[in-house]
């Protein structure tokens, strides 16, 4: 690879065989693999490219779940599932990619505490064409009631074309809780 060249994972909620990322027709079906491949490997090598639908941080109930950015990734949503170039993505808002919190039953108080956690991130960082939503932070434990849409505790990250919708912490952060980096 070139220096600037990324290694590209895609993700598709549609499922297909084989699930390895390297392209939409063999697209991971969720987000959570996708982040473990750039996490284990070094996020700044990779770029995901995710298609619109709504990823959750668990199919479970795990209120601890969240989706870890691991630093340098470049993590773009709003794909239809057929560009092989970022610049034929068109406006994310027409392909809307959301990471949600939602988890449980329709009552907002047992969704995931913390829906990205983006700490300690570099500014090479990006998250760029998503809906950040339904986190919902009333620990009182490590979180500590604060940061329920994004936690960037020394990151930072650069936030584009990015929504933030339906979060709410006790303390601090509904959207975004940021100490000692600059997001």
């Amino acid at each position: 690879l070139a220096t600037n060249e990324r290694l590209r994972l895609h993700v598709n909620k549609t499922p297909s065989l084989p699930q390895d990322g390297a392209a939409w027709a063999s697209a991971f079906n969720d987000l959570q693999p996708a982040l473990n491949v750039a996490q284990r490997a070094g996020g700044g090598f990779f770029e995901i490219w995710t298609k619109q639908g709504i990823y959750r941080t668990t199919t479970g109930t795990d209120r601890t779940a969240t989706f870890t950015i691991p630093s340098g990734l470049r993590l773009y949503g709003g794909f239809s599932g057929s560009e092989s170039a970022l610049a034929e993505r068109t406006l994310p808002a027409f392909f809307i990619t959301a990471m949600s919190g939602s988890i449980g039953s329709s009552s907002a108080t047992d969704n995931a505490y913390t829906v990205v956690d983006a700490s300690n991130t570099g500014s090479s960082t990006l998250i760029d064409g998503f809906t950040i939503s339904n986190g919902y932070n009333n620990s009182s434990g490590p979180s500590g009631g604060q940061g329920a849409g994004v936690k960037a505790i020394n990151g930072s990250l650069t936030f584009r074309n990015t929504k933030f919708i339906s979060n709410t912490s006790v303390n601090e952060g509904g959207a975004i809780y940021s100490s000692g980096g600059a997001p």
